[in-house]
């Protein structure tokens, strides 16, 4: 079992606040980590036994990280994934079992599109080097010190990382000077007033580098913020900007899409432009191997994510799921690729198609289609049938622009 990437870090939480939390939405082995209030810089783990909730001391000398004498870490997260992975290991005094078993995951500090969470200072680096304009930046959280974060800055052709401590108050700052009461405030300050390193250069925050994942639980906040136009210059509103982003990016330039092509199969797209990938793209096993195209379905399967996988498990394995959404495809204001519906299908059959291979292995799977056009009709029902799907969900509207986005049947409901 793997932990969940850090999430399970609670920011300025006291040890009452920790108990009312685990007590209203933990059950027994429910567990979470939080800054040390009797002692800055160290760590407490809290963990729901039965009706009870037991504090763990978490010393931190610097150097190393430990439970006041046997194994040492280097992080708070590989301290947490050893006592996940190796039950039995972490006991009271008097011999009694403490079990960690379902991180109590926590709300990110920010809804803001540049926070990314938790990836790493590589991570960071990687992204804004290979995709990144001069000056623009991101957010994330900081491994090696839970409740802070790390500025992450293209300058010229280098990656800048500035920590911003957290607080026990609750405010932040970047090491001195100005403190403020959230990150957007920090952030906000610093756009409109460059940083000066100790080498005399500036850091001037001047475009985001917007992050594409977000909680369930702050869409609300998320399709606002994506409704509206992004502030620094493009004058794009967020949806068709990320949309535009995607089709910027190594892997979807560089992937080859050679069936949708096809003459035989162009009168199945429904738009020209938004065509599967050859190498993950849905085949349909009851085609004709005398027809051309008649195996052709504009879909693609999708990877699930683990640390989505994990996050939606609570930290438990999702080796008994059998049914998972498959989703498709349509197009918004005739430019932006969205999905349009989601179905869910059971364990992909033993067949020669190497991607439903590749991408399952019991994990939740998906499949992203477009809207049916009269062509496709017949080879989406088919689809469906071989694929086992169980649900289907449309996102798009039934009618954009005064045209259907799909000739199936709901449509007409």
């Amino acid at each position: 079992m793997r932990q969940i990437g850090g999430r399970w870090f609670h920011h300025n939480l006291t040890g009452l606040e920790a108990e009312k939390l685990l007590s209203l939405k933990g059950v027994s082995g429910s567990f979470l980590a939080r800054p040390s209030h009797s002692t800055p810089g160290s760590f407490t783990l809290s963990v729901r036994r039965g009706d009870e909730v037991t504090h763990i001391r978490i010393q931190n000398t610097e150097e190393f990280l430990d439970l006041y004498g046997g194994e040492k870490f280097a992080t708070l997260s590989e301290l947490v994934t050893y006592y996940m992975e190796n039950e039995g290991q972490l006991r009271e005094k008097n011999g009694d079992l403490i079990e960690l078993k379902y991180p109590l995951i926590s709300e990110d500090p920010t809804t803001e599109r540049w926070f990314h969470g938790k990836i790493t200072g590589k991570e960071a680096e990687k992204m804004l080097l290979e995709r990144g304009k001069p000056d623009c930046f991101l957010v994330r959280e900081s491994v090696h010190r839970p409740g802070s974060y790390v500025l992450s800055v293209l300058t010229g052709e280098q990656v800048a990382h500035i920590m911003i401590h957290g607080k026990p108050n609750g405010m932040y700052d970047v090491g001195g000077g100005h403190q403020f009461s959230s990150l957007k405030e920090l952030i906000d300050f610093y756009t409109n007033t460059p940083m000066v390193e100790k080498n005399g250069g500036l850091v001037s925050l001047k475009q985001p580098f917007n992050a594409t994942r977000f909680n369930v639980s702050t869409i609300d906040q998320r399709m606002h913020q994506l409704e509206q136009e992004n502030g620094h210059g493009s004058g794009l509103a967020g949806f068709l900007e990320e949309f535009e982003e995607l089709h910027q990016e190594t892997h979807v330039k560089n992937n080859p899409r050679v069936e949708g092509y096809q003459s035989y199969n162009r009168d199945k797209n429904r738009y020209k432009h938004i065509l599967p990938f050859d190498w993950s793209q849905v085949k349909l096993f009851d085609g004709d191997p005398d027809e051309p195209g008649s195996d052709y379905i504009n879909a693609n399967y999708i990877s699930w994510p683990v640390h989505l996988t994990e996050s939606l498990s609570n930290g438990s394995s999702f080796s008994s799921v059998k049914y998972s959404p498959i989703a498709s495809v349509s197009d918004v204001n005739n430019s932006q690729q969205c999905t349009n519906s989601i179905t869910t299908s059971s364990n992909p059959p033993l067949t020669p198609n190497n991607s439903a291979a590749f991408f399952f292995n019991g994990k939740p799977r998906y499949i992203a289609t477009q809207g049916a056009v009269v062509n496709s009709q017949d080879a989406f029902w088919r689809m469906i049938w071989q694929e086992k799907s169980a649900v289907i969900v449309m996102i798009t509207k039934i009618m954009e622009r005064g045209r259907f986005t799909s000739t199936l049947p709901w449509a007409n409901l």
